[in-house]
């Protein structure tokens, strides 16, 4: 191991100290993972845990269960994942807003009242037959 000449010099560790002097040995390992180059690796520098949560993709969910406390658990995970959550109560309600609004995916409770998931997944599997979009529902 080596060292500049005064105090405030990189401490190289590697043989290839032209490449990675200057960064952080924190963030050594997630730039040469990213698969970045020298380039940008320099521009990117510090990346912060801000920018990473700002760049993650956010999906438009919807929740369809009938029991309350697995609305607010899924929601709060789902949430804080960074991604936006409408919840409905029964596979009726689900449909409705369906009609009125796009989601990425469709998270789905099977034993519902009114209208049960595999009914509902029905439904939806039938309106796209005529309007030509798949949602995933899970």
């Amino acid at each position: 191991m080596t060292s500049g000449e005064g105090p405030h010099e990189p401490i190289h560790t590697t043989h290839d100290s032209r490449l990675r002097s200057g960064f952080p040995a924190g963030y050594r390992p997630v730039f040469f993972k990213l698969g970045l180059d020298a380039e940008d690796r320099r521009e990117r520098w510090p990346v912060t845990r801000h920018q990473i949560y700002e760049e993650r993709v956010r999906l438009v969910l919807l929740v369809v269960d009938d029991v309350e406390i697995n609305q607010m658990v899924a929601r709060a995970i789902l949430e804080r994942m960074g991604h936006a959550v409408t919840c409905a109560a029964s596979g009726r309600e689900a449909l409705d807003i369906m009609a009125d609004c796009t989601f990425d995916a469709v998270f789905m409770d099977v034993q519902m009242p009114v209208m049960d998931g595999l009914e509902t997944a029905a439904a939806i599997r039938a309106r796209e037959m005529s309007s030509g979009e798949r949602r995933r529902v899970i």
